[in-house]
């Protein structure tokens, strides 16, 4: 089964009335103009904050963020330090290897190395 078609030009007359919450139950609900601006009040602030209050609100916000760049900061810092020793090691296994290994530039040098 198809769903009604919807007339060719929306208007407001074939739009069903949604059904009230009973906690929303007030005068001038069912005017459509209100039913939409309580459909967003949760949008609106309850009350202004002062300044104090939106000056220790971004103190807040800029200490936590401070928080969260340091320990970014220093987890890179640590898996730096990581590939730093790893790579260490390899230099130091590959130059032991390279000193047990023949020296083939002094068969094919004249002078000394």
């Amino acid at each position: 089964m198809s769903p009604p078609q919807r007339p060719r030009y929306y208007t407001p007359e074939y739009h069903y009335p949604l059904p009230i919450h009973p906690l929303r139950k007030r005068a001038g609900y069912n005017d459509p103009v209100s039913r939409r601006a309580a459909m967003f009040e949760y949008l609106s602030p309850r009350s202004l904050a002062t300044p104090q209050e939106v000056i220790e609100y971004l103190e807040l916000q800029q200490a936590a963020q401070d928080f969260r760049l340091e320990v970014e900061h220093r987890a890179n810092l640590e898996a730096y330090y990581q590939w730093y020793d790893q790579i260490a090691a390899e230099n130091r296994r590959d130059l032991e290897q390279m000193r047990t290994e023949a020296n083939l530039l002094t068969w094919f040098s004249r002078r000394s190395i």
